[in-house]
């Protein structure tokens, strides 16, 4: 099974950009030259050590979970990456004894049981971390994922439906602490909805995979309701890609083409081609005229684009609507 661990490059990355607006303090500044040093490394090995130094001399400094994520993504790409990180990890988690540093690396090996297909270790870091009882909701969801990789159904059930308690107002802003500018009301209620959608989706997958079908589409029904989506109206998550595998279980491959289409078409998600193709052929009975059928469907789901102004470098103003009838490229990006 393939190995990925890209969550914790960009939470590392994502520090890397941040720490200039910190106070400057020892583990930041070790963190930050950790980070230079290992880009320029040539050797895994060498990475690995720049890693482990830094994680010896601050066992317990903000940045250490960081750091280990680090290690763990530079090894996947290493051969046996699951085996090799587990190692990595177990020769630095001695070192630890801050309980939230401890269960990132918990969170960490549960990914890597998951990503490794090893359901008892799994299930027993699932316990070690409920037992703890300062599970939030990042936790359970990583193991909810994890158990998804590993196709432990039940444990993947009990995750996705226990994490739906963080799915509030009150577990996204604990009541008392300070304020932040950033959770406006609009911006709770789309990650109360966000939450929502993530949780009964994983719920309903795991429902389907232990044979509780209907329980399993009324949940994707549910998580419909609360998904995002983009502006060309793409479902973000794996709610699509669920239902649509448990119709084609189903051989309702007309169902499973309507929820796939978006994501296939425009998307060009390779998970959703490869899964639009098997609902052709089942429709169809073979794959003749696939690529016609997917640039007719192109065409049925496109939609105009709402007519927006822009300024060029001259500071000139002009509408979208003004290069009608010639191909635009639009490239959106965050200024610097």
């Amino acid at each position: 099974m393939r190995f990925k661990s890209l969550a914790a490059l960009g939470i590392a990355s994502f520090l890397c950009l941040a720490l200039a607006a910190q106070e400057n303090s020892p583990d930041r500044d070790a963190y930050v030259k950790m980070s230079s040093d290992i880009r320029k490394a040539e050797t895994i090995e060498n990475k690995l050590a720049i890693a482990r130094d830094f994680i010896i001399r601050f066992p317990d400094s903000q940045y250490t979970g960081n750091a280990i994520g680090n290690a763990v993504y530079i090894l996947s790409r290493a051969d046996n990456p699951v085996e090799k990180s587990l190692e990595f990890i177990g020769s630095v988690e001695s070192k630890l004894s801050d309980t939230k540093i401890l269960m990132q690396v918990k969170r960490e090996k549960a990914k890597l049981y998951g990503s490794g297909g090893r359901v008892g270790d799994l299930k027993n870091i699932a316990k070690e971390m409920s037992a703890s009882g300062s599970m939030d909701y990042i936790d359970i969801l990583t193991l909810g994922r994890a158990a998804v990789q590993c196709e432990a159904w039940d444990l993947a059930l009990e995750s996705f439906d226990g994490s739906l308690k963080f799915a509030t107002r009150e577990a996204i802003v604990p009541p008392g602490e300070k304020a932040d500018p950033y959770w406006t009301e609009a911006n709770i209620l789309k990650s109360i909805r966000l939450r929502r959608s993530i949780s009964l989706s994983g719920k309903g997958w795991a429902l389907v995979k232990l044979g509780r079908v209907e329980e399993g589409l009324v949940c994707f029904s549910a998580a419909e309701k609360e998904r995002h989506v983009t502006y060309l109206g793409i479902p973000k998550g794996m709610l699509n890609i669920y239902w649509a595998r448990t119709l084609l279980e189903m051989k309702d491959y007309d169902g499973a083409i309507e929820k796939l289409g978006l994501g296939a078409v425009f998307k060009g998600d390779k998970e959703s081609l490869d899964l639009m193709l098997q609902a052709y052929e089942g429709k169809t009975s073979g794959k003749e005229g696939f690529d016609d059928f997917l640039w007719r469907m192109r065409l049925d789901l496109a939609k105009p684009i709402d007519d927006v102004a822009f300024r060029n470098y001259e500071g000139n103003e002009f509408r979208l609507s003004s290069l009608r009838g010639k191909v635009v490229l639009l490239n959106f990006w965050y200024p610097t």
